[in-house]
């Protein structure tokens, strides 16, 4: 058992024997990854040949984390199953620093375990949008192409001898509590509390290609493409944020279902200045997919800076009892500096972060603060902007 998961047995046994007996409390749950994997080869399932699995997480609020290590299982029957080879490709365009290796084989009962874990270093902290799928990395299997009816991803954080888990950059376990550790289609939790997703029901989602949101006059004009389009894609639904967080929807758009797999969507959304006199500058897009049996997928946020002048800042809620959340958008990479003053005009609190190109998210604490007006001075290397933001008890 790893150490990461060792001294949290007794705790995990006690928090699941309470969630059984507390039906709806899971939704209360600290934000926390789940995982699940495909092959990406095949149009539909179940796939009838196999020789990649792709490994992939999604957060169920936003997250922003460093982390330290990372765990993955999937299972097969011993007994029917010919010997196989691994090859392991990392994705460090979402993760940097991502060093996926496997563990070791465990068996237990009928089936073996097959692990990998990221344990050599931590991937630096950025932000995970809830509900974006990342790709985390690829298996490539060699002379058994017939595995893909029986490997099943597993996790069981009751014995914790195979688990799918993260661990951030202090060290601290991503829990779950008793919510669902995986997820796509064919998903279960057995009695004795593991988690399991069949790759044979896993059907291959529509996958984006490319999001853009650009300005042109006072429209924005909205264009994506994807790939693995099929007769189960329902729709796609185009939301929008004036903070970055908190996103609405605010159109759909129905799949062309003219028989190809890969197409290109535009959609215009006209008199932004209309939308201007709600927000601060900058306006965020996101688009959903979502197929006929409620599966979906999100892209990341691409923002449009209404006023075209510095980097976009926002903040909310306002007034504000405890976080002060703050979104920070970049045209490039930059130091960024985040000060507090009250009234009177002393500084009460600084954070400096390395800010990356695009959306940038900062919780401020003001939980102990008196009540009253305050000022957030955030500086983009040069560039300085100010918040005015009101404190209640």
């Amino acid at each position: 058992m790893n150490n990461f998961f060792k001294n949290t047995h007794m705790k995990r046994i006690l928090l699941i024997a309470v969630f059984s007996l507390q039906a709806g409390l899971a939704a209360l749950a600290q934000p926390y990854f789940q995982a699940t994997f495909e092959n990406p080869a095949n149009p539909a399932p179940p796939p009838t040949t196999l020789n990649q699995l792709v490994f992939k997480i999604k957060p169920t609020a936003d997250i922003t984390t460093a982390i330290a290590y990372m765990e993955f299982a999937f299972r097969y029957p011993t007994a029917t199953t010919p010997p196989f080879g691994v090859t392991i490709s990392s994705n460090t365009t979402n993760f940097p620093t991502l060093n996926i290796q496997r563990l070791d084989d465990y068996v237990e009962g009928a089936y073996t375990y097959v692990k990998f874990v990221h344990n050599t270093g931590v991937i630096p902290s950025a932000t995970y949008p809830a509900g974006v799928e990342r790709e985390v990395f690829t298996i490539t299997l060699t002379g058994n192409p017939g595995i893909a009816q029986i490997v099943e991803l597993v996790s069981d954080l009751v014995m914790q001898n195979y688990v799918f888990g993260v661990v951030d950059g202090a060290g601290n376990f991503i829990d779950p509590g008793a919510g669902p550790q995986l997820y796509g289609n064919g998903f279960a939790v057995d009695g004795s509390g593991i988690n399991t997703v069949p790759l044979a029901s896993v059907p291959v989602p529509v996958k984006f290609l490319g999001f853009s949101a650009t300005k042109k006059g006072l429209d924005a004009v909205l264009t994506w493409a994807v790939e693995n389009e099929s007769s189960v894609t329902d729709r796609y639904e185009v939301m929008r944020s004036l903070n970055g967080r908190d996103f609405t929807k605010v159109a759909t758009v129905a799949p062309k279902n003219n028989g190809l797999t890969s197409n290109t969507y535009e959609l215009t959304e006209v008199n932004l200045a209309a939308t201007l006199r709600m927000s601060t500058g900058v306006v965020y897009y996101r688009i959903k997919q979502i197929d006929k049996d409620g599966a979906s997928a999100i892209t990341e946020s691409r923002s449009i800076r209404l006023d075209g002048k510095g980097f976009g800042v926002n903040v909310y809620p306002n007034p504000v009892k405890s976080l002060a959340k703050l979104t920070i958008d970049l045209d490039q990479a930059t130091d960024v500096m985040i000060t507090v003053t009250n009234a009177s005009g002393q500084q009460i609190k600084t954070m400096q972060l390395q800010g990356l190109k695009g959306t940038n998210f900062q919780d401020v604490d003001m939980a102990r603060l008196a009540g009253g007006n305050y000022i957030i001075k955030v500086q983009a290397g040069t560039e300085i902007k100010t918040l005015p933001v009101s404190k209640v008890n």
